[in-house]
Parts: C-alpha cells; structure tokens; sequence
C-alpha cells in the first residue's frame, strides 16, 4: 500500500513493507528504531501478525531503498515484491 501525504513544506509519503524474519516483540522494536533513525523518517510502526513495517517518509530525504537496507541492516529481510 503506498499513499501521498501532502505537508506544507515537502512531500511525505507512506509505504508498508513486507517483512520476513520476525519473531517477537524485541524484532519489532529493533526494526522501528532503526527505521526511526533514518534522516527523513517521520514515523515506522511495524506488525509482527502481519508481518510489515508501515513507514511515513520525506521523499526529499529517503528513498524505499534506504528504508529496506535498514531493515536488512537490522537483521531481517523484505522480499522482493510479487507481481499482481
């Protein structure tokens, strides 16, 4: 699911990621804070039922890209996504 968020000032977006590896709650905390850290992360609350990361961004300051290599970084994967 991706969304456009219009702000005054720069253009937010939203995505959810799928996210594989997960297994706990310490998971989905390692996870937010380090999306949380990234330059142009405004917020990253991810669901270890479902299994994804939703992620609201500046697109001026991070890319998917960014935010996907954090994820890895962080020890977990996301898949490439299918097509429809």
């Amino acid at each position: 699911m991706d969304h456009d968020l219009n702000d005054s000032s720069n253009k937010l977006r939203e995505v959810t990621l799928p996210v594989e590896g997960m297994s706990c709650a310490s998971c989905v905390l390692t996870i937010e804070k380090s999306l949380q850290k990234v330059d142009g992360v405004t917020a990253a609350a991810v669901n270890l039922a479902l299994q994804t990361a939703e992620v609201k961004f500046d697109q001026q300051k991070a890319g998917i890209n960014d935010l996907i290599n954090t994820i890895n970084s962080a020890g977990y994967d996301v898949p490439p996504s299918r097509p429809d």
